[in-house]
């Protein structure tokens, strides 16, 4: 029989609480973005390039990450109220099944 505690294990396995990061990718997009613009300014106001260039592939490796991230598939995280109601109504169904067996 499906019970309250089991139930709730079920949930668990469920919902592992993973929010969606979009909003935060987008938000480091952003950044490294404008770090990427204020390093080359930093060229075109005479800083030998050379020195620059590292910076400017570190953030486009991050960059080229976090569009990888963007990209990917998100997952929709399940309605735990609705499931909850669900398996409780299945558990009631089966007990009465069973009470009238």
């Amino acid at each position: 029989m499906l019970g309250t505690a089991f139930i709730e294990e079920l949930l668990a396995l469920v919902d592992r609480g993973e929010a969606d990061q979009t909003g935060r990718h987008l938000a480091d997009r952003d950044r490294l973005r404008g770090e990427v613009e204020s390093l080359v300014q930093s060229i075109a106001a005479g800083v030998p390039p050379e020195t620059i260039a590292p910076a400017i592939r570190e953030r486009q490796r991050q960059l080229d990450r976090i569009e990888v991230l963007l990209r990917a598939p998100r997952t929709v995280r399940p309605d735990i109220d609705q499931l909850r109601a669900a398996l409780e109504q299945q558990a009631s169904d089966w007990k009465d099944a069973s009470a009238r067996n």
